[in-house]
């Protein structure tokens, strides 16, 4: 008799281990993470070993380090994934793979328990199919402003990079000693101190861990327990932001809603906000009227076309849905009489303002586009918000703003000259107020604009929400060289054109970057979002990473502790033949005087924009000497520039920086 088979049994016992290992997986969550023990978590918490983390990630991944607080800030596989255990078993969803992902490399972060301290904010996804998972650091229930993370995830849910900016070692009251409505009373004292007005509106007060080191790039602060009172000019937009201390009511921080170009300067030209030219209604003979109708038009289908973006809230406009609706795309042009300080130009949350003789293209496109960003970086309750107005995110958030305008412009005439405002028409006034091309050519009152981190323009103080405008103009400066190509700080930067620039700048903002993104971490999302689009190690990827680098966005400012000294670099060979020779090398030492530089490994060196090898490096009587092989068969003839990027111990911290000299050698 022949033995029956039953093939349904062998199903059912598939589908019974399979069950079983969902069972073990959940169990291990639950279980593990309640108690604190996964990826060692029980005893390490925010100092745990680079040493151990390095050994984790070996060398496939890139990583930076915090220097002040020697936690990880970012982290992207070089190519593949970033590797976890039982991956497969938690890349069910993509939220459970973020969070699994999270929990395994918290510590790393700076959080001592990731499952406690992470709250979920939200998802993106793009058209890419990859899925964005932000989370927004806590302490108890209570969101750290500011403190956020961005988990990219494949669409096979794996993890390909990831970057945070967390609060490590939190510890803060949590229960507030003043009410809500006692912290927008207090507020109404500062509002009147700032605006000189009486009247206006606050929204819902929200409870928040704040500590000034996560808005203004620096050493870490103080950490108060604050009620965060967004307040607004009855009628006029205008929205600011305060921090009153949910203790005593004092004042702790501010930070502005408006987005505006400071030009400084006055003009009495009139204006009323009076409707003048709605949807579908024809031309007024208002110059400013008229030509900001049709600049609307374009503007909303330039983002439409390059990005898919279905206006500036992703809801068909630039409205808020209080102030104004979703659908609506409002713009105020001569304003003179309403608002102070004409001539300008700003974004308040929900419409552009424009005071007389600005309503031209790449100053609306510049205005609009901090609307895009606007409701493309969300807070920790998943509202718009954008980054923080101060210091270097401020900075990013004008360079963008400046980089689209000009992107803007090349879509809407079919060139762009790269300077902003040049088209403005203020009499007794000059029409360019910032260059991109040229950032140095123009002075708005801090000195020229620089072109890069380290010059002397580049400003540390407390004016202009901490130089947001003056010292945007080295990463709007990297844009235009990877859109057009250039020779600058001894790199040689071919040009990848406008469309991958803004696809790539693009893909930074509506994805990577938080409310806090610094200098560094727009270095890493840059070029992260143009692996992604790209793929790494290609000619556009390459020329993105260059022009970066060769602004100096990878290095300390002098705030930070960077360097702006600018040591002479001569050298001991002065001229090559050119050579066609395979083995055509030759050995050069670069002396500088009044520098010093201790270990070969803390100097790189680029002739030409090109990486060389350092063979040596002696530091004597307060000069450096560099030798370096460099090889040039085939290098064009010519002049070329020298740049010795640089690390160096002052005291108890790090220094680092570059020094650049032009013509020091040449091949003939």
């Amino acid at each position: 008799m022949k033995k029956k088979k039953y093939p349904h049994r062998k199903n059912i016992t598939v589908a019974f281990i399979l069950i079983f290992i969902l069972g073990l997986v959940f169990f291990y969550q639950a279980f593990f993470v309640r108690k604190g023990m996964i990826a060692g978590e029980e005893s390490q918490g925010s100092d745990a070993s680079l040493e151990e983390f390095r050994n984790k990630v070996g060398p496939a991944v890139d990583y930076s380090i915090d220097q002040d607080t020697n936690v990880l800030t970012f982290l992207a596989a070089k190519k593949g994934k970033i590797p976890l255990p039982f991956e497969k078993l938690f890349s069910l969803k993509p939220e459970m793979a973020a969070g699994y992902f999270m929990q395994e490399y918290g510590k790393y972060f700076g959080l001592l328990k990731p499952a406690k301290e992470l709250l979920y904010v939200g998802e993106k996804s793009d058209e890419r199919k990859m899925r964005h998972i932000i989370y927004n650091q806590k302490y108890g229930s209570i969101p750290v402003f500011g403190a956020q993370a961005i988990v990219h995830l494949e669409e096979d849910n794996s993890v390909s990079s990831a970057s945070a900016n967390f609060l490590p070692n939190v510890i803060s009251e949590t229960k507030p000693k003043i009410s809500s409505k006692r912290a927008v009373k207090e507020t109404e004292k500062y509002w009147r101190d700032w605006w000189d007005r009486e009247s206006f509106t606050a929204a819902k007060p929200k409870l928040f861990i704040f500590n000034k080191v996560l808005v203004e790039n620096g050493k870490n602060d103080i950490n108060y327990l604050v009620w965060l009172v967004e307040v607004s000019a009855k009628g006029q937009g205008n929205r600011e932001y305060f921090f009153i201390n949910a203790r005593d009511g004092s004042f702790v921080y501010h930070l502005t809603g408006r987005r505006d170009i400071n030009r400084n300067v006055y003009d009495g030209n009139s204006g009323s906000y009076v409707l003048s030219r709605s949807e579908g209604q024809g031309a007024t003979g208002i110059t400013d009227v008229d030509d900001m109708y049709d600049i609307l038009d374009s503007v909303h289908n330039y983002f439409n076309t390059k990005f898919g973006r279905n206006g500036a809230n992703k809801q068909g406009g630039l409205g808020d849905g209080v102030s104004s609706a979703y659908a609506n795309t409002d713009a105020y042009v001569r304003i003179d009489n309403a608002e102070s300080g004409c001539p300008t130009a700003f974004f308040d949350n929900y419409s552009i303002k424009f005071c007389s003789g600005e309503a031209v293209t790449d100053i609306a496109g510049h205005e609009y586009t901090h609307g895009v960003s606007y409701h493309s970086i969300l807070d920790a309750f998943g509202q718009p918000w954008g980054l923080n107005y101060v210091g270097e995110s401020g900075a990013i958030e004008e360079a963008q703003a400046s980089i689209f305008g000009e992107t803007f412009e090349q879509f809407r005439k079919g060139s762009a000259d790269w300077q902003l405002g040049e088209d403005s028409n203020i009499p007794g006034y000059q029409s360019v107020s910032f260059s991109l091309s040229d950032p140095g050519s123009i002075d708005a009152g801090y000195g020229p604009y620089p072109a890069k981190t380290s010059d002397s323009g580049f400003y540390c103080g407390a004016d202009d929400y901490g130089g947001v405008h003056q010292n945007s103009s080295p990463l709007a400066h990297a844009a235009y060289l990877a859109a057009v190509g250039g020779d600058f700080n001894g790199y040689s930067i071919g040009s990848v054109g406008v469309d991958v620039v803004e696809q790539v700048y693009y893909r930074a903002m509506n994805y990577y970057f938080t409310t806090t993104t610094d200098f560094e971490a727009a270095y890493n999302t840059l070029n992260t979002a143009c692996n992604d689009l790209y793929g790494e190690g290609g000619f556009y990827c390459a020329e993105i990473k260059e022009s970066l680098q060769s602004v100096e966005l990878d290095q300390l400012t002098s705030c930070e502790g960077g360097s702006q000294e600018q040591a002479q670099i001569t050298s001991d060979v002065t001229s090559l033949q050119y050579s066609t020779r395979k083995k055509a090398k030759r050995r050069i030492n670069f002396i500088m005087a009044s520098f010093e530089i201790n270990k070969k490994k803390w100097a790189k060196v680029r002739i030409g924009g090109r990486n060389v090898k350092v063979v040596r490096v002696k530091s004597s009587g307060g000069t450096t000497i560099v030798a370096v092989n460099f090889k040039y068969r085939k290098r064009a003839r010519g002049s070329y520039g020298v740049v010795v990027s640089y690390k160096r111990k002052i005291g108890k911290s790090w220094q680092k920086g570059t020094v650049s000299e032009d013509n020091v050698l040449s091949i003939i």
